[in-house]
């Protein structure tokens, strides 16, 4: 009775520790092989050093025992990287309770496969908790799960099956030693997924592969009012939630301060080190501010830095006098910049964001200025991505009040917002493997939940797309022409628009289709369309390019035509 005692209470000392897994898998923003590999390598470190601190003897184990150690650590590898993923697919408790269905599976097979009985009260206990899993995990409301949710119950429950195997092996493991099991274990773990975890991989294919992901289809579990996460290169959407809807942005609303700003350099209006007098106004302003006095003398690159890291309304309404003269001049610019960017969502009323009648926006139309923001000025990531700097000499500190920069692999910015009525905005950006994706959050409930609900975002786009070229990597052959100065023309695909944002399970099958004439008549202007070149999945178009004339060529005059016909002609006879 003593040893099932203490039994129970190690088990549940366990499961206890294992349940904190979640909260630290959704805020460590790794993969789940690399995170899976340093579980598993750092654990069995830490035993190994543990032993021999204690001078705990270690036994000598049998090749068959040995062999069944080694097998349950590499299941319970890809176990791991299963379950990881499905805390990025679905809320931690759906794929919690997915998990801890292992016990459940125990309980069913141990009749067949330990000859254990099966009690009505196990029984019972087994049916309670599949119609408990049913129920959290939303199957049974009456509508099918979103693509997202299904790959992630999919991921959980095959965790719960590898973990139920493992249990299963571990029930004819001889060795008693509880340290020499968990180092073999978690080693054979991390060697296994040092191999990039190749069972892992292919069990996640097969569920991708039976659950596509699609971008109209997908329900994230967002908390905020209205979000958009947008691929920055192609102006793709790949989710949408109440993307129209008139919301107040807040400080969100400096992002097009910025562009203006970076205007005003690139044309050489402004320069980074002008000298900005700061004018009554300016020092006047509320909310979030860096203190600027009346008189105070800064520069334009200081001030970039202050709206960019510290948000501060003083700041922005200093670089707002210095490209346009005055508030008002430069609140019209604002929203001609917005109209000219289709921003019909939209109407500002101030630079700062702060609270003022009809001051609107959409998150459709903040992926839309933070696109052409990045686009069109990347040198702003110079500042958006500053963490902590300061001002005045050093005298000032500066903190990011996007701590997603900090926290989030891969984030170049850009701004966030709050006021009492706008509620907690903000537009993340971030960039992997060459793919920035901008992610809009309005309305969020708190400061945590908007940026879970970003980061949310986020990880759905990397996760389930990628950015593919239409360029063949062979270059385009010569196009023979008729009747031209020329024998032939050159040709060459548009300098813009040759990339395509598509799911990660299409890359792999994509195909190019080039429609061209066989010859061409001259004359032929350089640019002048003569064909397409279409980018395919399947049946699939996934975009077409035009591809173009790299020369001009002009038709061969009537002197030229005769001369050539008289060198055929003497050439014949």
């Amino acid at each position: 009775m003593k040893e099932n005692r203490k039994a129970y209470a190690s088990l549940c000392s366990a499961m206890l520790i294992f349940g904190t897994i979640a909260i630290f898998r959704r805020n460590i923003p790794f993969s789940s092989g690399l995170l899976a590999f340093s579980r598993g390598l750092l654990g069995g470190v830490f035993l190994l050093v543990f032993v021999a601190v204690k001078h705990h003897r270690m036994e000598k184990v049998e090749k068959k025992q040995l062999a069944l150690l080694i097998l349950s650590g590499a299941i319970i590898g890809v176990d791991w990287i299963l379950l990881f993923e499905a805390y990025n697919c679905t809320t931690v408790a759906v794929a919690t309770m997915c998990f801890y269905m292992q016990p459940t599976i125990v309980i069913l097979l141990s009749p067949v496969l330990f000859r254990e009985k099966l009690s009505v009260k196990k029984g019972l206990c087994a049916l309670a908790a599949i119609l408990g899993m049913v129920f959290v995990s939303g199957v049974a409301e009456g509508a099918p799960p979103g693509a997202q949710d299904a790959k992630g119950i999919a991921f959980g429950l095959a965790a719960a099956v590898l973990y139920a195997a493992t249990v299963i092996i571990n029930k004819k493991i001889e060795v008693e030693d509880a340290y020499e099991k968990t180092i073999v274990q978690l080693l054979s773990a991390a060697a296994v997924l040092s191999g990039n975890a190749l069972f892992a991989l292919l069990a996640a294919l097969c569920i991708t592969a039976v659950l596509p992901v699609h971008a109209g289809a997908v329900d994230l579990p967002l908390t905020s009012r209205a979000a958009v996460l947008m691929e920055k290169t192609t102006g793709q959407m790949l989710f949408a939630q109440n993307e129209h809807e008139k919301l107040e942005p807040a400080s969100v609303t400096k992002i097009m301060t910025l562009l203006l700003t970076m205007d005003a350099i690139d044309s050489g209006a402004l320069a980074y080190d002008d000298v900005v007098t700061v004018s009554a106004n300016a020092a006047g302003m509320g909310g979030s501010q860096v203190f600027l006095a009346e008189g105070e003398q800064i520069t334009v690159e200081e001030l970039l830095k202050c709206v960019c890291v510290s948000s501060g309304n003083d700041a922005a309404v200093a670089l707002a006098e210095k490209v346009a003269g005055v508030t008002e001049l430069f609140v019209e610019q604002m929203n001609n910049r917005a109209r000219g960017l289709g921003m019909d969502d939209t109407h500002f009323a101030n630079p700062t964001g702060l609270t003022a009648a009809g001051h609107v926006t959409s998150a459709y139309d903040i992926a839309l200025m933070s696109r052409e923001l990045l686009t069109k000025h990347p040198d702003i990531r110079n500042f958006t991505t500053i963490w902590t700097d300061s001002i005045r000499n050093g005298t000032f500190d500066l903190a990011n009040t996007n701590k997603l920069i900090r926290w989030y692999d891969g984030a170049t910015g850009l701004k966030t917002g709050y006021t009492a009525s706008a509620g907690y905005c903000i537009s993340a950006t971030a960039e992997r493997e060459g793919m920035e994706l901008i992610a809009v959050v309005m309305k969020g409930e708190t400061s945590d939940k908007r940026n879970t609900d970003a980061k949310a975002l986020l990880n759905y786009g990397f996760s389930a797309y990628t950015l593919v070229s239409a360029a063949p990597e062979e270059p385009l052959p010569a196009l023979p022409v008729t009747m031209g100065e020329a024998e032939q023309v050159g040709l060459t695909l548009p300098e813009t628009g040759v990339t395509a944002v598509v799911e990660k399970a299409q890359a792999s099958s994509l195909e190019y289709r080039v429609d061209l004439p066989e010859t061409l008549a001259a004359p032929i202007q350089q640019g002048q369309q003569v064909g397409t070149l279409t980018l395919c999945s399947g049946d699939t178009e996934v975009l077409t390019v035009p591809i173009l004339a790299a020369e001009s060529v002009p038709g061969r005059s009537w002197g030229r035509m005769f001369t050539d016909l008289l060198k055929q002609a003497v050439f014949l006879a």
